[in-house]
């Protein structure tokens, strides 16, 4: 699974790819190209529940902010992701219940490396 990519004339979305809600009514995105792949996850908001079998949860929220996104404790309706290890309990549940975006740490990991 992967965002997208940058290439000299911008972003490019490949086709099913993974789009924040906050951004699903958009068909083109236009950015100006970046220095590495800090604005990928720009806006968003994503929380990380479970246990996470490769890094540790301060690794993850380096990692997560580091492309420009917030790291939040809890799920919210401002919630774009919620990336799911082992254990997850009641936060995986509400982002069930409100249609958020869940994945697994080994998807997340696939995503960022682009």
């Amino acid at each position: 699974m992967t965002l997208g990519r940058l290439d000299h004339t911008g972003y490019v979305r490949p086709q099913g790819a993974y789009i924040p809600r906050s951004y699903a009514q958009v068909e083109s995105v236009r950015v100006a190209p970046l220095v590495g792949r800090q604005s990928l996850l720009g806006g968003c908001t994503i929380v990380f529940t479970g246990s996470l079998e490769t890094m540790t949860r301060d690794e993850a929220k380096a990692q997560a902010e580091g492309l420009g996104a917030k790291v939040a404790s809890s799920v919210s309706r401002k919630t774009d992701l919620v990336v799911a290890g082992p254990g997850a309990g009641s936060k995986l549940k509400t982002a069930s219940e409100l249609g958020i975006q869940v994945m697994t740490e080994d998807e997340w990991l696939e995503m960022v490396a682009g």
